[in-house]
């Protein structure tokens, strides 16, 4: 009896099974080493691994390899799928397992011709890649792994070094933007605590203007002694304590200016002392601004001084005065 003669297509499909039964059988015997073959794809960006299994019945199963550079972040990332498909003479169709972990199901159709798959990719703006695999070792797929990490890895590192660059420039322009900004109103704050030092001495001339008021009215509470002049003492002592009563109001408006100053003169002395720290700096740039401020900036804290200063010299005016003030109104309310 003579053999069965098998058609083209026949023989065809027994050469591809035989083609990936070999694959499978290196995949089992080479277990653990880097000369596994598969299916290679690779472009600038992402490299595809694919690793296959064939059965008698035309089932097919096996791994899928997927390592990309994201294109928002540039991280590699790298993915590991188990896949299953059909092939039917030079037509195979792949799908990604959906069993696998976080895997969607999708399935890949495209043509194997000896050492040669093509898969149809559809893409996200409904536009099909043809993507050309051809056979490869792991160790190939694994130079190429490497070498997308290692470009990766540069353009991440040149972004950072950028960015790096980039927030030095920025923190550059912010303190030159900072500086000028003293420069201009720090003129305006001098003229300001000269109207205030001018308005404090004169509340320390009141300060003395009341207490020698109070002592014309205790001299004349003094020459006023006995009952008949009771009730002329009484409002002499009355008129005195209006007297005290304007000087805690003058003191009143003394501490509205250092309220004022701690408020508004106090942070801008912080803020130049913080710009002065950070001067002299390796840029030409930011030293013209520095050498700019240094003389309003010193012109500034000598009259910052200045004004704490006559603060102080109030403070102890006000209380000395207004003790001599009560001592007075005191003494006069003896008087019989």
């Amino acid at each position: 009896m003579n053999p069965p003669i098998l058609s083209s297509r026949v023989i065809y499909e027994l050469l591809i099974m035989c083609f990936l039964s070999i694959i499978s059988i290196t995949d089992v015997a080479a277990s653990g080493n880097n000369d596994l073959s598969g299916y290679l794809y690779y472009d600038a960006g992402a490299v595809i691994f694919i690793q296959l299994t064939s059965n008698a019945n035309g089932s097919i199963n096996g791994n899928w390899y997927f390592g990309y550079m994201d294109s928002t972040t540039h991280h590699f990332e790298i993915e590991h799928k188990p896949i299953i498909g059909m092939i039917s003479g030079s037509n195979i169709t792949i799908t990604i397992d959906k069993n696998s972990p976080n895997a969607e199901e999708k399935s890949y159709t495209g043509t194997l011709s000896w050492e040669v798959l093509n898969l149809a990719m559809p893409q996200h703006d409904g536009t099909i890649n043809s993507l050309h695999f051809n056979t490869a070792t792991l160790d190939k797929y694994n130079n190429i792994i490497a070498q997308l990490k290692t470009r990766s890895q540069q353009y991440l590192a040149d972004k950072s070094a950028a960015e790096g660059r980039a927030r030095v420039e920025q923190q550059k322009r912010d303190f030159i933007a900072e500086v000028n900004n003293l420069i201009r109103i720090i003129p305006e704050k001098n003229m300001r605590i000269d109207k205030v030092i001018e308005y404090l001495r004169q509340e320390e001339i009141q300060f003395h203007n009341i207490t020698s008021k109070i002592n014309s009215y205790y001299s004349k509470a003094k020459s006023l002694t006995g009952d008949r002049y009771a009730w002329q003492r009484g409002q002499i002592i009355y008129a005195m304590n209006s007297g005290m009563y304007d000087t805690n109001t003058v003191n009143y408006q003394v501490q509205t200016v250092k309220n004022s100053y701690e408020m508004n003169i106090v942070p801008l002395l912080e803020e130049l002392a913080q710009a002065t720290q950070n001067c002299p700096a390796q840029d030409e740039m930011v030293n013209i601004s520095c050498q700019e401020l240094h003389d309003p900036g010193e012109a500034f804290r000598a009259k910052c001084k200045a004004e704490v200063d006559m603060l102080k010299q109030l403070e102890k005016t006000f209380q000395t005065e207004l003790a001599a003030q009560q001592a007075m109104i005191s003494k006069a309310g003896q008087i019989r």
